[in-house]
């Protein structure tokens, strides 16, 4: 079992409907497993505002909606090429004080 820090997200849908997200996402994993792990993941958020876990999974309807969600990350400036890069990122938000927000994997 693991939890999930959010440090950024976008989304695609309008609030009250079905909205697919793009998080930078650090995963932290149960004692004596892997260290933390940073990267992306897609889920779907839900009318009423709760994430909907598909074991690991969310289909992205389409090739224009990845791109869509990968262009709005990189105009807010945390889309990045590599992992190094991406824990350089969150790690400039820590020392900023930029609290992430903890979800239990879904």
């Amino acid at each position: 079992m693991a939890h999930v820090q959010v440090h950024r997200s976008v989304e695609l849908g309008s609030p009250g409907d079905w909205q697919l997200c793009f998080q930078l996402v650090t995963y932290h994993y149960e004692t004596g497993q892997d260290a933390p792990e940073h990267g992306y993941r897609f889920i779907w958020l839900r009318p009423e505002g709760k994430l909907q876990g598909a074991r690991g999974q969310a289909r992205i309807p389409d090739g224009a909606a990845l791109l869509r969600l990968q262009a709005k990350a990189a105009a807010a400036g945390w889309f990045f090429q590599s992992e190094p890069e991406i824990a350089r990122f969150i790690a400039a938000l820590a020392t900023a004080g930029v609290t992430p927000t903890v979800v239990p994997s879904p």
